[in-house]
């Protein structure tokens, strides 16, 4: 059975842990309450992504020559989309404006003379949103995300950290940033103790947390080769690390 991007994603990180035995002392990451100033700048309002269990829907308007027609498809986990006899389109990881250019380069494909006015193109945003939680806690995984979540909230959502390994201090948090077209990342000091100090550090859908059980070293390598590689979208770029 093909794994799925989640799965592939877990298996990655439960190797990347191993690895990470290896890797040398360093420092703490920043203070929760300073990553939180800096990271909360950059959450998008924007319009949501388009993710697994999203649909799309063609309509092209009765002429008098064409009866009215339509075809409607869910976005895979794989990101893509079957749209009948138009054929396959990556839409996952786009916005729904980002999406209809695709599309409509597939229906100009196959309709040359069907004028784009009579073809109107609508998006469902019904697919769960997440924030991925990995690394040493109890129930490591996506956590369904609406509107905004703390990144306290999600570690909780995913059981809490294990108390006898898990190096809080050394967590990460990946973005995805659609107005940039890159990922950021965030070496952060979670401690325990630091978790009420200053605003709360809020998390958008896409965003991956790590907690590992060891410090890690080349944090811009291991994200480049596990995160971005492993996250079925979107993410392109090999992210900076602050």
């Amino acid at each position: 059975m093909r794994p799925t991007p989640l799965r592939g994603l877990l298996i990655a990180l439960s190797l990347l842990a191993a690895s990470l035995l290896e890797a040398g002392c360093t420092s703490y990451g920043r203070p929760m309450f300073e990553v939180a100033l800096e990271a909360n700048a950059t959450l998008e309002p924007g319009p949501s992504l388009l993710v697994p269990g999203d649909t799309v829907s063609i309509l092209w308007l009765a002429t008098s020559d064409t009866p009215e027609r339509s075809i409607t498809a869910d976005v895979r986990p794989d990101g893509k989309t079957t749209l009948g006899s138009l054929g396959e389109v990556q839409i996952g990881g786009l916005t729904a404006a980002e999406a209809e250019a695709p599309i409509r380069a597939l229906i100009a494909k196959q309709y040359p003379n069907s004028p784009a006015s009579d073809v109107n193109i609508t998006f469902g945003l019904q697919g769960i949103r997440s924030v991925y939680v990995m690394g040493d806690v109890i129930e490591p995984g996506e956590v369904p995300i609406k509107g905004r979540m703390s990144m306290v909230e999600a570690l909780a959502a995913a059981g809490g950290p294990r108390k006898e390994t898990a190096m809080l201090e050394y967590a990460l948090l990946v973005r995805w940033s659609q107005a940039e077209k890159r990922q950021r990342s965030w070496r952060i000091d979670a401690s325990v103790e630091r978790w009420e100090e200053g605003a709360a550090l809020l998390l958008q859908p896409h965003d991956v947390i790590f907690i590992p059980n060891t410090p890690i070293d080349d944090v811009d390598i291991w994200v480049d080769q596990y995160i971005r590689r492993m996250l079925p979208f979107p993410g392109v770029a090999a992210p900076p690390v602050y």
